[in-house]
């Protein structure tokens, strides 16, 4: 999903900052899928191994969580609880490309994107 070329629809909005110590790379952002009115991007950072998620709610971009995990580890990159987002999942996984992912959605999780799950 990384690999296609980036359109104006994949970049964060204006209104998400990207902190520094996350080295995100702003040209690395795609719009994975939306799903219950949230955004939910991929992106990659500049210099390390990691892969990062932002939640941004649609109607109100000044509501957004996003975090980074590492590469290579396990089919799980990044894990998050307590999304502070109306309408959002309680929690939101993203794995890696072709992870298998079917422990997660016999417990319950809904795969949204095929880097994306959510529960709750």
């Amino acid at each position: 999903m990384l690999e296609r070329e980036q359109t104006s629809e994949d970049r964060l909005p204006q209104s998400v900052p990207t902190p520094e110590y996350m080295e995100l790379d702003p040209g690395s952002t795609r719009l994975a899928v939306t799903h219950d009115g949230i955004a939910y991007y991929l992106a990659s950072a500049q210099e390390s191994q990691s892969a990062c998620l932002y939640a941004v709610a649609q109607t109100d971009p000044e509501q957004f969580i996003g975090a980074c995990g590492g590469l290579g580890f396990s089919d799980e990159i990044m894990h998050g609880t307590g999304i502070p987002l109306v309408g959002a999942a309680d929690s939101y996984t993203l794995v890696a490309d072709n992870a298998d992912v079917r422990y997660l959605v016999a417990d319950g999780w809904e795969q949204i994107h095929p880097n994306i799950l959510i529960k709750g």
